[in-house]
């Protein structure tokens, strides 16, 4: 369920991109609920769910193919990773979440998109996580203990196979990076 990121091949190029997100993020005077894709309504069936409007995406690589968005540094250097599928920012509201899900929907567009069986790995990079603190701030996986990460910190894991759920209980939003990478490009 987890890797290590370390494990990718061009590990020093997700340090860098870090660097690239966090500058754009700083920059970035968009409106989250007015620029950016609800994506819970286009993931899951249930929209009446309690967190139907708490997950926003900033999609930046996919299907192949950049968007069009303002994070420019993040869009000139994300194509530039060895088995790119996909790369998009997730933004959380406050006292939001996402409920327990597998990634089946991202795995099923990379794959279309691919034209064939994609054998993968998820990395999440911290953007903007305003807590350290499990109770407030995590990702959990179904019989594993919640974790949380930080600022730059580069987790990996399977989300694809494995249950899992993130939650928000801080007053700020949660904003990650979400890239999806072939696996034939890790150790």
């Amino acid at each position: 369920m987890f890797k290590s990121a370390k494990d990718y091949r061009s590990y020093p190029m997700l340090e860098e991109l870090y660097q690239h997100m966090a500058k754009d993020y700083q920059e970035w005077h968009g409106d989250i609920r007015g620029d950016l894709v609800n994506v819970f309504k286009y993931e899951y069936p249930n929209a009446n769910h309690k967190f139907a409007e708490s997950w926003y995406a900033l999609p930046i690589y996919q299907q192949k193919q950049l968007t069009q968005n303002p994070w420019h540094r993040t869009s000139e250097y994300v194509t530039k990773l060895p088995g790119l599928l996909q790369c998009v920012i997730n933004f959380i509201e406050p006292n939001g979440g996402l409920p327990w899900h597998f990634d089946f929907g991202s795995w099923d567009r990379i794959e279309k998109a691919e034209e064939r069986k994609v054998e993968g790995w998820t990395v999440a990079i911290g953007i903007d996580m305003p807590s350290q603190r499990v109770g407030e701030l995590a990702i959990e996986f179904e019989n594993e203990d919640p974790m949380t990460y930080s600022n730059g910190e580069i987790v990996c894991f399977d989300g694809r196979n494995y249950r899992h759920q993130v939650w928000n209980k801080t007053d700020k939003w949660r904003v990650s990076a979400v890239i999806d990478l072939d696996g034939v490009e890790f150790d």
